[in-house]
């Protein structure tokens, strides 16, 4: 369960702050302090856009252009168990943030992910885990839930290492979460950050502890002459290494090592 990513963030707040000063510039009635006001206010107002790549596995055995993909892991009606194995991957993530305090941060993020390579071979397995048949996975866009996160930048630090974390709420936004009955989902992500001697180079540690809700987590159900059940996965779990250097105050370049599992 390793993966190594690639991701590179752009923040664009001078966009929001742009918009914002079109706006005033047409309000020459507005008095000296409700203009500070609103001048004051869109600059809590920031955009982002976040890349990141998910690269080849450090396993053998993968195809080219193939790597392991814990969203395709897990298990389906009858049990059996899932080949994780897919296409590597680019992802998607922007985000709307105000910035409600000096140390809190509130947004909204939309993310999605492009499969680069069609015709990644995977396995279908029987009930035994014995191989049924060898299928391919296609290319493309898919979508995931959008969220409201609440980030807390300084929770902790000395003169070695700094603690912030986000917690989010997950909305059932998606057409599969919606047929699947998703309630929502929530998620606490701590990050352990160390001081560099580097101009502009970071590093640290990243941890992710999710949870999804259900209106039926597992159920039995009757399917032909088959009785059928469906088990969603509500549990994941990450940790991450990660090291990255800031080329400008907008933009950043990280890579990492993952280490993950969910039930």
């Amino acid at each position: 369960m390793k993966r190594i990513l690639i991701a590179g963030l752009y923040s664009f707040s001078t966009l929001a702050l742009a918009q914002s000063g079109l706006l005033l510039s047409h309000n020459h009635t507005t008095n000296m302090i409700g203009d500070i006001n609103l001048k004051g206010l869109a600059k809590k107002f920031s955009f982002s856009y976040g890349l990141e790549y998910l690269g080849p596995s450090l396993s053998s055995g993968y195809q080219d252009g193939a790597t392991y993909s814990r969203m395709k892991s897990g298990q389906d009606w009858q049990g059996t168990d899932q080949d994780p194995t897919a296409s590597t991957q680019l992802y998607h993530t922007t985000s709307l943030g105000f910035q409600l305090s000096k140390n809190i941060k509130l947004s909204y993020s939309y993310t999605f992910q492009e499969d680069l390579n069609k015709n990644v071979e995977y396995e279908k397995y029987n009930k035994d885990g014995s191989v049924w048949k060898n299928s391919t996975r296609t290319n493309g866009l898919s979508y995931n839930n959008q969220r409201i996160n609440a980030t807390i930048s300084n929770i902790y630090s000395n003169s070695y290492f700094f603690l912030m974390s986000n917690f989010y709420y997950e909305r059932p936004t998606t057409d599969g979460s919606q047929t699947n009955n998703m309630k929502y989902g929530v998620g606490i992500q701590p990050l352990i950050g160390i001081f560099s001697s580097t101009p502009g180079l970071y590093h640290g540690f990243k941890f992710s502890v999710a949870r999804d809700y259900y209106k039926r987590q597992e159920y039995n159900y009757s399917c032909g002459n088959f009785s059928c059940n469906t088990k969603y996965q509500t549990f994941r779990a990450s940790v991450t290494g990660y090291i990255g250097y800031s080329l400008s105050d907008k933009l950043s370049v990280d890579a990492g090592l993952i280490y993950d599992c969910e039930q």
